[in-house]
């Protein structure tokens, strides 16, 4: 049985079979630039040696044939017509239809300088060598010899250095040539037809000869190319329809992936490089608890360790009068992390999100680190139970630098502390692949009887999900270093150290095993915490001036050390068993600079 295929089908691969054979790379010369200030040996050498770098810049794009000097003379020596004279504009079409040329880069230079810097010396010592700078400044134009007109002008500066003066002009001239790629670059990208689309991946008619290498990217554009015509440029109100990256690229042929546009992207559409990078697309395909299925793998550049936003479509909405529908903006619900990438599909892990990512969702590769970064204020009950001191009596206290002072002190009436206040103000910086978090903390402890504490802790707590993206329990143990004080009725600390102190204090460093649950409610956090603060204190003690200063010129002091009998609670154990309850915001930095 013989099957004839369908007439449209026919049609479509008879205008991609004309299409492959006409795509010949176009042929372009660029005609030497003229306007050299200085001797005609030089000005032949810079002259040429501008045209010979921007044909080795236009080689390596792989999108023209370069036509090069000799082949130039020799067909034009046939005609027996000479190069000089006619590289006039008026007459480089004709020249270029003679020498079976498509594209002519015609320039002139406007500015061609040096400059001597002499060397630098210090105490007798080279700083820096000497060596020459120079700049080169040209004008440039890029004619299409079949249209007569100019496609694209531009002007081109290169600026080089060198030990002397010829290497400088010539590492200039390296970045007026670079330049002039850049000015052209829309013809100088390149460009291929998509042969056949076979579901997300399609195959090109241009490989690794022209250029094309696995990695790269291209837009695809829906514009009509005509059998046996060169393919259309694409002009900046042309829009592209979709994204390919290539996979893999044969002699002339090259396999890419659909990155964008899969429901647009067809057989016959003209693609075109972009230099611009391009974020990873590509769809969930399977959920299974907190794992994904991707379709996206090595292929694509996935790695181990990339993260993805996934968003929803964004959510249609239909005017009533006109029945027309918009899209409201794509919504991100959550985010993955790679964790297994295949050659063609990956699994991932949801770092947010479980319980709103689905199948058929949407990801986005991101741009910003997976950290989230919070700030915190809490509030706790103390519970402490600080017995006073219940001597009285006659105290002699002999300080070498401010004398004996005779003190009497009766706490009879003191009452036992058993409690207090904490306040907490917390900033955390979470890493939400890895489940830990690292922050600091400020304390304040504040007691009845004239007892208070601060600390300056450093954190760090791991986080266990017991309701995803609700409910997190987060073991932890924070290391601190604070200071405690208390006041002497009387003013006995005033007196005893000639007004340097007006209490006691003691530092110490503290160390807190802690639990912490949080609740989430958008983007703000319930917090609430247990801790047990290691921080016992029994030692107080005052400053005094020594009457010396140090090399600041700041008055010395030195601390002396009470007996405990002259304290009204010599014996405290800053924080111990505590309670706090506060609010968390989450990307807290972020938020404060949309603020203002």
């Amino acid at each position: 049985m013989i099957i004839k295929p369908k007439r449209r089908d026919f049609l479509l691969s008879l205008l991609l079979l004309n299409t492959v054979a006409a795509q010949k790379l176009e042929n372009i010369t660029v005609l030497p630039f003229s306007g050299w200030t200085g001797n005609a040996r030089s000005a032949q050498e810079y002259q040429n040696a501008l045209t010979d770098k921007i044909a080795t810049k236009i080689i390596q794009s792989h999108r023209f044939n370069v036509i090069d000097r000799t082949h130039l003379d020799k067909v034009l020596a046939e005609q027996d017509l000479h190069l000089t004279g006619l590289i006039d504009e008026s007459t480089a079409v004709q020249m270029g239809k003679i020498a079976g040329v498509n594209k002519l880069i015609i320039g002139s230079f406007t500015r061609s300088s040096t400059e001597l810097h002499k060397a630098v010396y210090s105490s007798g010592q080279k700083i820096s060598d000497a060596y020459y700078s120079a700049v080169v400044q040209t004008s440039i134009k890029l004619l299409d010899v079949q249209s007569g007109r100019y496609l694209e002008a531009a002007e081109a500066e290169g600026t080089g250095k060198s030990s002397d003066q010829r290497n400088a002009l010539l590492n200039a001239l390296d970045e007026v040539a670079a330049a002039v790629i850049t000015s052209f670059e829309k013809y100088f990208a390149i460009q291929a037809v998509i042969t056949s689309v076979d579901k997300a991946r399609v195959t090109l008619n241009r490989g690794s000869m022209g250029g094309v290498k696995a990695g790269m990217d291209f837009l695809v554009y829906d514009l009509p190319i005509t059998p046996g015509q060169a393919m259309p440029t694409i002009e900046s109100g042309n829009e592209s329809i979709g994204i390919v990256r290539i996979i893999s690229a044969e002699s002339e042929s090259a396999l890419g992936r659909i990155m964008a546009g899969f429901d647009k992207v067809q057989a016959g559409h003209l693609i075109r490089e972009t230099k611009t990078e391009v974020n990873t697309l590509a769809m969930v395909l399977d959920k299974t608890g907190k794992q994904v299925i991707i379709n996206a793998g090595i292929d694509l550049g996935i790695k181990a360790g990339m993260t993805f936003d996934v968003v929803t479509a964004g959510r249609e909405i239909t005017d009533p009068m006109t029945g027309e529908v918009f899209r409201t903006s794509p919504v991100k619900v959550g985010i993955i992390y790679i964790t297994n990438p295949g050659t063609r599909s990956s699994e991932a892990k949801i770092i947010k999100g479980q319980e709103k990512i689905d199948a058929g969702m949407w990801i986005l590769e991101r741009e910003t680190a997976m950290v989230s970064v919070s700030a915190s204020l809490s509030v706790g009950l103390l519970s402490a139970n600080f017995a006073p001191n219940t001597v009285v009596d006659t105290f002699t206290v002999n300080n070498k630098f401010t004398g004996i002072h005779e003190v009497i002190v009766d706490y009879s009436d003191y009452e036992p502390i058993t409690g207090g206040l904490v306040f907490q103000l917390t900033g955390v910086r979470r890493d939400l692949v890895q489940g830990y978090s690292v922050g600091f903390a400020f304390n304040y402890f504040s007691y009845t009887g004239d007892v208070s504490a601060w600390a300056l802790d450093i954190m760090a707590t791991y986080d266990l999900a017991l309701v995803p993206d609700r409910l997190t329990i987060s073991p932890g143990l924070t290391i601190g270093y604070g200071i405690a004080s208390q006041d002497l009725p009387g003013g006995i600390v005033a007196q005893i150290s000639d007004n340097v102190s007006s209490s006691l204090s003691s530092g110490g460093i503290s160390i807190t095993p802690q639990v912490s649950l949080q609740a989430k409610m958008g983007s703000l956090t319930i917090t609430g915490d247990i801790a047990y603060r290691l921080w016992n204190i029994s030692s107080w003690s005052y400053d005094v001036n020594t009457g010396k200063k140090d090399d600041s010129g700041n008055d010395e002091t030195e601390s002396f050390e009470l007996d405990p009998g002259m304290i009204p609670y010599p014996e405290i154990s800053v924080g111990g068993l505590y309670f706090t309850f506060g609010l968390s915001i989450e990307d807290f930095w972020s938020k404060m600079t949309n603020l203002f």
